[in-house]
């Protein structure tokens, strides 16, 4: 048995991911579409820190649909960076730590599965619509 390096397991995860989205029984629900049409999507690990994703998810210039790939089923949820005047404009939002990994976002997440989500920090913010849908792979 060989490990994969973080960028070959996060690479073989895509391709799945691409797949069940493409191909599955199921249709998965991309909570943002950008202005041109497209759904742009961030595959992530239950690994990944979040400030890692988030730079990743801001250096493609606007919101992503955030994909958390886990070994037998992903989640998909809207990240992207807060307009300062979004940031404090009443709506209810937890604020998280930067460093938090991935997995135990997805746990913070478990905790609103009956109702939408609001998280963020320095600016960055993610938002789970109907948080609790998992899908699976083909």
């Amino acid at each position: 048995m060989t490990l994969q390096s973080k960028d070959d397991r996060r690479a073989s995860l895509n391709r799945k991911i691409m797949k069940a989205i493409a191909t599955g029984s199921v249709r998965v629900a991309m909570p943002y579409r950008s202005p041109d049409g497209t759904f742009p999507v961030v595959v992530a690990l239950p690994n990944d820190n979040m400030s890692d994703v988030a730079a990743r998810v801001i250096a493609t210039g606007g919101p992503v649909n955030l994909v958390i790939a886990s070994a037998n089923s992903f989640r998909v949820i809207q990240m992207g960076k807060i307009p300062a005047d979004e940031i404090d404009n009443g709506e209810p939002t937890d604020e998280i730590n930067q460093e938090l990994s991935l997995g135990m976002f997805l746990i913070a997440l478990d905790r609103h599965a009956k109702r939408d989500a609001r998280f963020s920090f320095r600016s960055v913010g993610a938002s789970a619509l109907n948080a609790g849908r998992k899908f699976a792979y083909l």
